[in-house]
């Protein structure tokens, strides 16, 4: 076993020698039993190993079907592995500790014989064993020390309490591998809340109904991680993963897209982003604040009716275009919906059926929605009031706006009710405005010439705190930076000219985009909230790639 120096000390756990009961206990006047450290630290480790490891993992495979004699001398040698016992020293422990004994499944009167002790622990493996003691001494630390979790909030394999690394005076830190397997194990659960929304209508008994969903979405990670073609991509999963792991052909994904229409694909994948924001801590407090956006891929194949043209950009001027919607907030920001369009009339068609997918799909409140400039139109107007959404629309630097961003020049907001918006209709025809200073921490205000940015809304103006809504104005710019990531660092290469498969990869790149975001939220907790800790797209796309979903929801695949 691994004697790393930063394991606590065999017989006190690297705990004051005073502590005589498990973490959370003192308080228990059934449970105040003074004991050595060294017997809490045996009890809460084979507790660990018996109800969590053996359990919740598949370091042993068969346990379910140990015989108890078996169980005993897993027990016996995780025992002599926690305390680097030889064997008479272990036996001498089982004949000494009657609690020790009685929880491996022994007798204090009468323990085996040291040689027996060799004989049965040298028939188990010795490698899970040394793994099976280390996951229990780490667990045992969160039994033994103050402000530390419970063992029934523990994976098989928790971090080291932070506590830990304040007693040693050690700098505290996770490593790539237990970081890896922790984003692995909490994306297993992710995929349980969120594939079941992406099972497409077909026959459940038809012969061809054999690849779980999951492994659609494992092979989109896979290619979006290597920057891969679809068809180069599952080969060499297929060839990578030794026929072990279930890999769908590429044609039997083109197959799964194109049987479904594009709304229908947009609405699974907003389904699936609002069931894996009903994860408890994963949504900011209060009410949810959207932003829309669209944006551009490059096109460099032939004319095609959904594409259309713009300035000249890396030797084209043909391009898709996306409509994206997405939550803000200080820390967390989650895309929503994603979806093609065709024509700049359809921005607002694609708006409405989106935020009224959000409203019947989503268990949160959502506040206001934020626009650029490049909203600044009648028919998004229109579309809020019909929705009944909240909305600030960055405004053009003309007419009412324009005289608002003349008057703040002073230094000072400016505010105006009821103006005149071309385009609207009566009775709704006028909107608030207001122009406020650009706060020094917005993004791209270095750049700009105006030191004032308007707004129109149908908010009061003269009753709303306009420094406020100024100010939050600012994480709308982070759909900017969420469709930047979909495009370059959560989809991999898709040169097809289908809607239903372009809509696929981009509602992927959405669903992986989301566990990014809920990772770095979420997995602190896990590792026990480490300084700086940061998860890059990479390793969250690693992560969707090695998840096998069936050890997060028992076994049950949906299958497409």
């Amino acid at each position: 076993m691994d004697r790393n120096p930063d394991r606590p000390d065999p017989e006190t756990g690297g705990i004051p020698s005073s502590s005589g009961t498990l973490h959370g206990q003192e308080n228990d006047p059934s449970r105040r039993v003074q004991r050595p450290p060294e017997v809490e630290r045996a009890l809460a480790a084979l507790a660990h190993f018996k109800n969590v490891i053996t359990l919740e993992s598949d370091l042993i495979d068969d346990w379910e079907t140990l015989d108890e004699d078996t169980r005993s001398w897993y027990c016996a040698g995780v025992l002599r592995e926690l305390f680097d016992d030889g064997y008479r020293d272990l036996e001498e422990r089982l004949g000494e500790r009657p609690q020790v004994a009685g929880a491996a499944g022994f007798s204090s009167s009468n323990p085996p014989h040291y040689s027996t002790l060799s004989r049965q622990i040298g028939k188990l493996d010795e490698n899970i064993l040394e793994q099976a003691a280390q996951w229990a001494s780490d667990a045992a630390l969160h039994q033994l020390l103050p402000r530390s979790k419970s063992l029934h909030l523990l994976g098989p394999n928790p971090s080291k309490p932070r506590f830990y690394y304040e007693l040693v005076d050690e700098k505290w830190s996770v490593g790539m591998d237990e970081k890896m397997r922790q984003a692995t194990r909490v994306v297993e659960e992710y995929l349980a809340l969120t594939t079941p929304y992406l099972r497409s209508d077909r026959d459940r008994t038809a012969p061809n109904f054999k690849h779980p969903i999951e492994s659609f979405i494992r092979l989109l990670a896979h290619i979006a991680l290597e920057d891969w073609h679809l068809e180069s991509g599952a080969d060499i999963l297929r060839w990578q993963s030794d026929g072990n792991v279930d890999i769908p052909t590429a044609s039997t994904v083109r197959k799964y897209a194109r049987g479904q229409e594009v709304e229908e694909l947009e609405e699974k994948f907003l389904k699936a982003s609002c069931a894996l924001l009903e994860r408890e801590g994963l949504l900011p407090p209060g009410p949810v604040h959207l932003a829309y956006d669209v944006t551009k891929v490059r096109w460099y194949g032939t004319e095609h009716e959904w594409t259309s043209g713009g300035p000249k950009d890396a030797n084209t001027t043909d391009f898709w275009h996306y409509a994206v919607l997405s939550a803000t907030g200080p820390d967390r920001n989650y895309v929503l919906g994603a979806t093609p369009i065709k024509k700049q009339t359809e921005i607002a068609q694609a708006l409405r059926r989106l935020l009224r997918r959000v409203h019947t799909h989503a268990d949160f409140d959502i506040g206001r929605i934020y626009f650029d400039s490049e909203m600044y139109r009648e028919d998004i107007v229109t579309t809020c009031r019909e929705i009944g959404a909240d909305f600030l629309i960055q405004a053009k630097d003309a007419g009412e706006p324009g005289r608002l961003l003349e008057e703040a020049r002073d230094g000072h907001p400016a505010k105006s009710s009821n103006i005149e918006f071309a385009g609207l209709t009566s009775p709704n025809k006028r909107v608030n405005a207001f122009a406020y200073p650009i706060h020094p921490g917005e993004v791209g205000s270095d750049d700009r010439e105006e030191s004032h940015t308007a707004w129109i809304t149908d908010y009061d103006v003269d009753a709303r705190d306009l420094r406020g809504l100024a100010y939050q104005y600012r994480n709308r710019w982070q759909v900017e930076t969420a469709i930047r990531q979909l495009k370059h660092d959560f989809q991999g290469r898709c040169a097809s000219d289908n809607r239903g498969i372009r809509t696929m990869y981009f509602g992927a790149a959405q669903l992986f985009f989301n566990y990014w975001v809920a990772l770095n939220h979420e997995l602190p907790y896990h590792l026990g909230d480490p300084a700086a800790f940061r998860l890059n797209g990479q390793e969250t796309l690693h992560a969707v790639r090695d998840a096998d979903v069936r050890d997060a929801k028992g076994g049950d695949n949906t299958r497409v």
